[in-house]
């Protein structure tokens, strides 16, 4: 808090971007800009993705998320997991269905 963080430092992880050609709320470009901050991770480390046609929301719900962007997030990360000896493989979810579960409730002893 309150520290000032210099992205040219950050070295040691991947960075991975995502934007919409239609994106009314974070125009093509912004986080693109990251890339260039963050100087000092490895281009092998870095990927960037402008998916055509999507607008803010379609980027993480709807077709392009499910069938393209989620894909390409789950490649980069088995790619970076590979480099560093790591086995990555998510468990394979119905996207098509969303399900939601109640938590389950506590129950308390009262004395």
């Amino acid at each position: 808090r309150n520290e000032k963080i210099d992205p040219a430092k950050i070295r040691d992880t991947a960075l991975f971007t995502i934007e919409g050609t239609h994106d009314n709320i974070t125009a093509p470009g912004q986080t693109l800009i990251a890339h260039k901050l963050c100087k000092r991770i490895p281009s092998d480390l870095k990927h960037h993705r402008l998916q055509s046609g999507a607008g803010h929301y379609d980027l993480f719900s709807g077709t392009h998320w499910k069938h393209e962007i989620s894909n390409e997030i789950k490649d980069f990360f088995r790619k970076i997991a590979a480099t560093r000896g790591i086995a990555y493989d998510p468990p394979q979810v119905d996207t098509s269905v969303a399900t939601f579960q109640k938590p389950p409730v506590k129950q308390y002893l009262v004395a």
